[in-house]
């Protein structure tokens, strides 16, 4: 008489509703990719202006240029970890952990380091402050303490967004050393860039071995992503397979070929040709400095995009 049609939970297998499945992290989205960019770039820009001695790149208001868009590029970064920690309490709440938490020492690090460097770049504001605004060995004792801390915080800065996410167990493609350590070249490849940027904008000369130290350490970063892989690989973990291939072919693999093509190949194979020939145009050095910086951001990005976690239930 009558004919039924079996439901879904009839037609379901029992060990199918509790088989494992990977889906994609929910907490880190394009803001933090940001957030981890900016404050990567801003430590990173001070940190080679002072190795390599560069006094170029223009001036803002006396004070040299490059250091106050490290300035903005790390308050942004805050103001973003400020919005994304919520509430004040909870804020102040995370400076109070430095012992147990990198998001704890990266917050403390980030307002040390604009602390710092507000005070070293003052002296271009207000020349009569006893200590002037000169790049390391042209410093005098006082600005040298400055840029001393200021370095020593701006490298936490760069590395310890790749520690917080080394630290999120439930995302084991994450779980390698080598997160905080790309994290932190690619905060010093888009600082290269930026500054190589700004100094060719400004009409000025940079010495041959910044392009040197440039194209070695996006080759060393572009190793290192493929060290990285191959690392993640060898795990034999399912989940991790799943997100290497997430970063390969699927929803992460734009943003993460683009890094890898425009951010670090196409500059690398630019810088030599320049070195090749000894001849660094300015419109070229332009160039390098936007694919990198655009490189590094995409692979924080792609990063967040491949991280899975295994969910029973789906």
């Amino acid at each position: 008489m009558w004919t039924t049609t079996p439901s879904i939970i009839e037609k379901e297998h029992p060990v199918d509703r509790f088989a494992l499945h990977y889906v994609p992290q929910t907490h880190w989205h394009i803001w933090h990719a940001l957030w981890f960019w900016a404050m990567g770039i801003g430590s990173g820009i001070f940190c080679l202006r002072q190795f390599f001695g560069i006094s170029g790149g223009g001036l803002f208001l006396g004070m040299n240029a490059i250091d106050i868009v490290g300035l903005v590029l790390v308050a942004v970064g805050g103001l973003i970890l400020i919005l994304d920690l919520g509430k004040p309490f909870r804020f102040f709440n995370s400076l109070l952990k430095p012992k147990n938490a990198w998001i704890s020492r990266g917050a403390i690090s980030d307002f040390a380091f604009l602390a710092l460097v507000v005070l070293y770049v003052l002296p271009g504001l207000i020349p009569s402050l006893p200590w002037t605004d000169a790049v390391f060995l042209q410093a005098d004792i006082v600005s040298r303490i400055f840029i001393v801390l200021a370095v020593f915080f701006a490298i936490v800065i760069m590395i310890y967004p790749g520690f917080v996410l080394f630290y999120s167990r439930n995302i084991p493609f994450w779980n390698s050393i080598f997160t905080p350590i790309l994290f932190f070249e690619y905060a010093l490849t888009s600082s290269f860039g930026l500054i190589g940027w700004m100094v060719t904008a400004n009409g000025e000369a940079l010495p041959s071995s910044f392009y040197i130290a440039f194209i070695v350490t996006l080759c060393i970063t572009l190793v290192s992503v493929l060290v990285y892989l191959f690392e993640r690989n060898s795990v034999q973990n399912p989940c991790i397979k799943a997100s290497i291939n997430c970063l390969l072919k699927g929803k992460a693999s734009g943003w993460f070929w683009f890094s890898q093509i425009v951010g670090s190949l196409l500059p690398i194979a630019m810088l030599a040709a320049m070195l090749t020939n000894s001849i660094f145009p300015a419109s070229s050095m332009m160039w390098i400095g936007v694919c990198t910086v655009l490189g590094s951001f995409t692979f924080r990005y792609s990063q967040l995009l491949a991280g899975l976690r295994v969910s029973p239930l789906v």
